[in-house]
Formats: structure tokens, sequence, C-alpha cells
């Protein structure tokens, strides 16, 4: 089994897993598990880091110890291949000073730089450091995040309380919901789902 494979079976068993108790994410799930059992193989991505993947080592390291060790196995194959990038739209006047060196995304199906066409969604990995402000912002596509490394991380939807999330559990936006995201002593990695509306970027405010 090539590795893009072992990550297509390992992310549907993740989302399959997850769909039970997903709450308002359950319907969501079911389509990306739909959608990634009909993926298909595309030309490997050719790999490219960014300063931020500084932080992929000890990333991996922790979620190593989670609970999602097919997960952590495959995407610790893929490494070496994934092509890291960021929102064109992001820069340290808008996020904030030294943002830029502490954040990037890596595709794993559908987009730019994946692994996998899949139809409808874009699946990847979201890393930002330690000590950062993912600011408010938002994108047509519906979205679901899951924290692989740490929980400390804390998340806010629209006008609701800030909270952190179990690892693994499912972190839900409609399309258009503002969110934000702070990170604290460490650094996170989080797989995250679009589905829909994918072809423009977040835009940082209320959109």
């Amino acid at each position: 089994m090539t590795p893009p494979d072992r990550m297509r079976d390992a992310l549907i068993a993740f989302y399959t897993d997850r769909t039970d108790e997903a709450g308002d994410a359950r319907a969501l799930l079911g389509r990306i598990v739909a959608r990634l059992q009909a993926a298909t193989p595309r030309t490997p991505p050719v790999p490219r880091t960014l300063p931020a993947t500084r932080h992929w080592d000890a990333l991996l390291a922790r979620s190593a110890l989670s609970p999602f060790p097919a997960l952590n196995e495959a995407l610790a194959a893929l490494a070496p291949a994934l092509h890291w990038q960021q929102n064109p739209n992001y820069s340290d006047a808008v996020m904030g000073d030294g943002y830029m060196d502490n954040y990037g995304y890596a595709a794993l199906a559908g987009g730019d730089g994946a692994f996998l066409d899949a139809a409808d969604i874009r699946i990847g990995l979201l890393l930002i450091g330690p000590h950062r402000h993912y600011p408010p912002h938002s994108h047509e596509a519906e979205e679901v995040y899951n924290a692989l490394a740490s929980e400390a991380t804390r998340w806010r939807r629209g006008d609701e309380d800030w909270r952190t999330y179990p690892l693994g559990d499912p972190i839900h936006h409609p399309p258009w919901m503002v969110h934000e995201t702070e990170t604290g002593d460490e650094a996170l990695l989080a797989l995250y789902c679009w589905y829909g509306e994918s072809a423009n970027a977040a835009l940082v405010g209320d959109g």
C-alpha cells in the first residue's frame, strides 16, 4: 500500500470513529467519509518546507502519544513529501508580528499540493506555533477541525465563549461563521476539512 493510500484509509477510519458523537458536525463527517472513499491518487506534490515546520518533529512526537496511532503513522510516512503553504491573504501586518514564521498548512486531499483528488473537500494539516493568535476569520466553505496535538489550544466560534477540546473532537464551523484560535505553550497540529466552496481562501475579519 502506498503512503497516500495508507493516509486515505487512516483518514476514513479517523472520521468514521468521530461520527457517532459529533453533534452538529455529524452530517458533515459522513459526507467527508463518502468523498474520501471515492478519492483517487494524483501526482505527488513537490515537497516544501516553511519556517513553521521547525515545530513538526516535536508535534509528531507528541501526536505519537495520542489515541490515533494509525493516523499518526500514516502522516509520519508522508512527512518528507508534504508541501507546506500559507494563505495568500495573510501577512504579519494582518495576523500579528511573527505569525507567518509560525504558521503553515499542508494539503492531503483536494486542492493544490494534495496527494488525493477528492470532490467537494479539502483536507490537510494546520500547524501554528506556540503563543499565537489566529484572529477572527471566515470563509464560504463549511469546516471541521480536529486537533491532533495540543489540548491547551483555545477555540472560539462567533460570540461563544473560548473553550478547549479533547484531542480528536470535531470543532465545527458552518459557512461564514467567524472563528478564531489561540495556542498556548505548545504548537498546534490539527486536521482541517473544508466542504463545499473552497476556491476562495479565508479572510480575516467578519468576511
